[in-house]
């Protein structure tokens, strides 16, 4: 019998998490992330220091933790664009 794995919840941060423009994050939002290239992904949960976050737009999702000052957030805009641009 295998056993299950347990799902982290976000913690409350000891910090306000906060992209380069000074925008407060939120769960479910999308953002640009420069992890030795420039990748598009989405806000899962917090830490108390750090975002966690789900690399989409690639052959496989991959979950990492990231600081809030290394992420800008994007607007529905810029999503609809890259969408059309990338053809998802």
């Amino acid at each position: 019998m295998t056993p299950t794995k347990k799902l982290i919840k976000s913690v409350v941060p000891t910090e306000i998490h906060r992209d380069i423009l000074g925008r407060e994050f939120k769960e479910g939002q999308y953002v640009a992330v420069s992890d030795g290239s420039m990748c598009i992904a989405q806000v899962k949960r917090f830490t108390p220091k750090m975002v966690a976050i789900e690399v989409i737009g690639q052959k496989y999702r991959s979950k990492r933790l990231k600081y809030a000052s290394e992420m800008v957030i994007l607007d529905g805009q810029d999503i609809f664009m890259w969408v059309l641009s990338n053809g998802l």
